[in-house]
């Protein structure tokens, strides 16, 4: 048999919140134990709502990550000026191509911020990368070209002092 106040034999080994909670003694909750309900409850419904959603999050994750694939395939990078990185250039290819992508089976309103965590990140991080790139090229070009004209310039100058001195 079981001691006063301990739980019976079928509940011997399982722990429940309910046993040591105030609110089932019917005592008056403190500003903590209503803290924690609410993050309980607030919790209960975020992973309630995840699980009835999943399939739409994978999914709206998948759209954007195709066409982040997608945008990153038409990318040019080997054109003369640098690749357009204005953010309303991006979200404005995004935007088409998600109406591509989604033609058959649409984002659902729960699962769109799964789609905008995804789509465009690493298409953005390309467009920074390629543009960083021409940009140290360019530098390294016309350092170069200004380091060959000076040792030209510095060539003939020692060439017409060399022929003075000779006459």
């Amino acid at each position: 048999m079981a001691r006063n106040g301990s739980p019976n034999g079928s509940m011997q080994g399982r722990y429940d919140d309910s046993m040591l909670s105030p609110i089932a003694n019917g005592a008056p909750q403190s500003k903590r134990d209503k803290r924690r309900l609410a993050l309980k409850e607030r919790l209960n419904d975020m992973m309630n709502t995840f699980s009835r959603d999943q399939h739409e999050h994978y999914y709206a994750q998948l759209v954007g990550l195709q066409c982040d694939m997608n945008l990153i395939m038409r990318a040019d990078s080997y054109r003369d000026g640098p690749l357009d990185d204005d953010p309303e250039h991006i979200n404005g290819l995004l935007s088409g191509l998600r109406s591509e992508a989604t033609k058959f089976r649409p984002i659902s309103a729960d699962a769109e911020h799964s789609f905008n965590s995804f789509a465009g990140k690493y298409y953005t991080r390309l467009v920074t990368n390629v543009n960083s790139a021409l940009e140290r090229r360019d530098v390294d070009l016309t350092n170069t070209h200004a380091s060959n004209r000076r040792l030209t310039c510095a060539g003939k100058i020692a060439d017409i002092t060399f022929v003075d001195t000779l006459s």
